[in-house]
């Protein structure tokens, strides 16, 4: 499995420094690490249409070779396995985003004869999106 995990504790400051409060509030952090999985599993698809890395880098583009044996330009989209199989997993205090497909691991690092094109990861979109929905709920009363 090729995943990446968000710990609050290194990922998210804001969520690490307000986690007393969210907790006295919600109780249990889980929904809340549900709703950032599920933010993030739909950042990570988006990826694939946008063809960005989480660094907002665009991924390279693709050999002629395989431009001509795939028969489209949908870089890392062939049977569309990949895409539909990203997942995420939620517990009290992380998150877990990723694909079973065991050569999602080439394209997210690369190999030596394939370029990388990260598609896991936070982005500052996705982090600017986390903290919106904390601050939501921080400023609920």
């Amino acid at each position: 499995m090729t995943q990446i995990t968000i710990d609050i504790s290194n990922d998210l400051p804001l969520l690490q420094d307000n986690v007393e409060t969210l907790t006295e509030k919600l109780g249990d952090l889980t929904p809340l690490m549900q709703a950032i999985g599920s933010l993030l599993e739909g950042s990570t698809r988006q990826r694939f249409l946008d063809k960005k890395a989480p660094d907002s880098t665009s991924w390279a583009n693709l050999m002629p070779s395989t431009q001509t044996q795939k028969g489209n330009n949908n870089i890392l989209v062939k049977s569309g396995d990949l895409i539909s199989s990203i997942t995420n997993h939620a517990d009290k205090y992380s998150v877990t985003v990723g694909t079973p497909e065991t050569y999602g691991v080439y394209h997210q690092f690369g190999t030596d004869k394939m370029t990388a094109r990260p598609f896991l990861g936070l982005s500052d979109d996705d982090k600017e999106e986390i903290y919106e929905l904390i601050n939501e709920i921080l400023m609920d009363d």
